[in-house]
């Protein structure tokens, strides 16, 4: 049995084509999943996880928890959205400040690379550094290079799994 059937994904034709919607399935999957990738910026010194709402929010939390489990220190998970009449990424912070932070963005599917821009641009804005993106899921012609941004240590998840 492979990595992906252990977590339970739901696979079609191949390993870089997971069906989102199966990672949202199954709490235990959701959990193996961010804590795999949590895992994987263990050395990054990360202090916050953004991920836009509603679905990537869950997965920044989670994300957010096992990394501080991991590291042994706090790590935020923070999530935001799309303003309907700028286009800009509105990052809910509540009462936290997001200056002089690491961020690590995290998402479910990268098929669409603007919604990425547009968070990283408004950690920018905030005076924090973007780090890297954490993808479960996405393209298998989206990369790195496609963000626009040096995104050296660029997960996807289901990518780094078929190779392990």
């Amino acid at each position: 049995m492979s990595e992906q059937q252990a977590l339970g994904l739901l696979v079609r034709g191949g390993p870089a084509l997971v069906d989102p919607n199966g990672i949202f399935l199954n709490r235990d999957e959701k959990e193996k999943l961010c804590n795999l990738l949590a895992d994987r910026f263990k050395d990054a010194d990360i202090e916050v996880i953004i991920g836009a709402a509603p679905d990537d929010a869950i997965l920044s939390r989670l994300t957010a928890r096992h990394l501080t489990t991991i590291t042994k220190r706090k790590v935020v998970s923070l999530y935001g959205e799309i303003d309907i009449d700028s286009g800009d990424f509105d990052i809910k912070k509540g009462d936290i400040v997001l200056t002089n932070k690491r961020v690590l963005v995290v998402v479910t599917a990268l098929t669409d690379v603007s919604l990425v821009r547009n968070m990283v641009k408004a950690i920018e804005v905030s005076g924090s550094t973007f780090v890297s993106v954490g993808a479960f899921c996405g393209c298998v012609n989206i990369g790195p290079m496609d963000i626009g941004y040096d995104v050296s240590r660029f997960v996807r998840l289901t990518q780094a799994l078929s190779h392990t």
